[in-house]
């Protein structure tokens, strides 16, 4: 009801009605029921006023064209948030709903494109990364058969002949020792 209900008695923001039978007072059906809303009472309330989340619906409801900023509760409901959105959508032009529609496509694909592009970067970068990883994990394996033939007293020059390792690689290898 857009109006407040004139019998003082009935004065309440919601109420809830089933069919009952007058003679012996007994609910006829649950299956026939409604509910009664008086909307000045949620324009009149406060956000503190709000008792549940039916007051909270239905206040948010009732208010959304008179705020001027965010709907309230949407900490406590994230669903007001997109209630919002969807109210700040509708309240554009066609010509801006267009506009809105395009940049968003936009912004869309964008940031599509960066997340493939960053894909396509890791999965190069691991490439690189694995490929250098081999051949430091190769010089390593090199580098320790020339210290073990160093230890067996073979002459640096045959360590260089087999190990493809610069003489004067085996020379500062044999420094470490």
């Amino acid at each position: 009801m857009n109006f407040k209900d004139k019998n003082k008695n009935h004065a309440q923001p919601l109420s809830h009605f089933y069919f009952m039978e007058k003679t012996k007072h007994y609910i006829d059906t649950e299956v026939f029921q409604y509910w009664k809303i008086q909307m000045p009472f949620y324009r009149e309330m406060k956000e503190s006023d709000c008792k549940d989340s039916v007051d909270k619906w239905i206040f948010n409801l009732s208010n959304m064209s008179t705020m001027e900023a965010n709907l309230a509760f949407t900490e406590e409901q994230p669903l007001f948030m997109r209630l919002q959105e969807l109210a700040s959508y509708s309240a554009l032009t066609p010509l801006q709903q267009i506009q809105y529609d395009d940049s968003y496509h936009n912004f869309v694909c964008y940031h599509g494109q960066l997340d493939y592009k960053l894909k396509e970067g890791e999965e190069i970068g691991f490439e690189k990364g694995e490929a250098k990883g081999r051949a430091e994990g190769e010089k390593l394996g090199i580098v320790k058969t020339a210290i073990a033939m160093l230890k067996k007293g073979l002459p640096i020059d045959l360590i260089a002949e087999i190990s493809q390792l610069s003489v004067e690689e085996i020379e500062e290898l044999k420094k470490t020792l």
